[in-house]
């Protein structure tokens, strides 16, 4: 007779943990994509996408995980895409993967979704990806993320020189080797800690930010408040002198 087996669950507290992020190095461009026409103002063309190479060429890193996702969240223009890859390579997968893939207006709804996973709890994280990606796109995103899932776990012991540990004697690293797998684990650890976030009510901003206390916030910076106070006071003075032209 088969018995069912209960898993021994160990609560630990108090160990560390991070996510090691080295990248393969590999040259990104945009160029147009031969293989997928697309009309425009009925004439047929060809959508620029990123093109990756698939040759690696060295190791780079490691990198602060946590800054790669405020950074390519952050991103707006083709250039500034473009220059972030060149930096951390993979974006998702082994190097040239997912090559021509991609347009910069993909790179967006993935920043979309990275925000509505930072709101929701896990388990409601495929109603995210329906959400934002096309029925067409769901099925590759899925098979991406259901690869980034299966994290390597990495225990190191103090002697070793790759974490600032903060006199930690031990700590606990989540491995990853692309974009998407380094944003995912850290967005896996923040919602392990319990931490919060709402998003910077300026438009061209966006930005996370930690929720830190149940005082009402809507900008994730002093400098952000300021600019949005000032364009609503712009916008009362055009509003004061067009009343007062009529």
């Amino acid at each position: 007779m088969a018995h069912t087996i209960k898993p021994n669950v160990e609560i630990i507290v108090g160990i560390p943990v991070t996510v090691e992020y080295r990248a393969p190095v590999s040259k990104w461009e945009i160029k147009p994509h031969p293989d997928v026409p697309e009309s425009q103002a009925g004439v047929q063309v060809h959508p620029e996408r990123f093109f990756e190479s698939n040759l690696v060429r060295e190791m780079s890193g490691p990198f602060d995980a946590w800054k790669v996702r405020e950074e390519f969240l952050s991103l707006k223009a083709d250039q500034e895409f473009l220059d972030f890859l060149n930096k951390v390579g993979p974006f998702a997968g082994a190097p040239g993967w997912f090559s021509g893939q991609w347009a910069a207006s993909d790179f967006k709804l993935w920043q979309e979704m990275f925000r509505e996973f930072l709101k929701r709890s896990p388990a409601s994280w495929d109603c995210a990806v329906e959400k934002v990606f096309k029925t067409k796109t769901v099925s590759v995103v899925g098979q991406i993320l259901g690869r980034a899932k299966r994290f390597n776990l990495l225990f190191h012991w103090k002697g070793t020189q790759q974490f600032e540990w903060r006199g930690a004697q031990h700590i606990a690293a989540l491995e990853a080797w692309d974009v998407v797998t380094a944003i995912l684990a850290t967005i896996y650890i923040d919602h392990l800690h319990g931490t919060k976030f709402g998003f910077c009510k300026r438009d061209d901003c966006r930005k996370a930010y930690k929720i830190e206390s149940k005082h009402a916030r809507r900008y994730c910076s002093q400098y952000c408040a300021h600019l949005e106070s000032l364009r609503r006071m712009r916008k009362r003075q055009r509003q004061k002198r067009r009343k007062s032209a009529n």
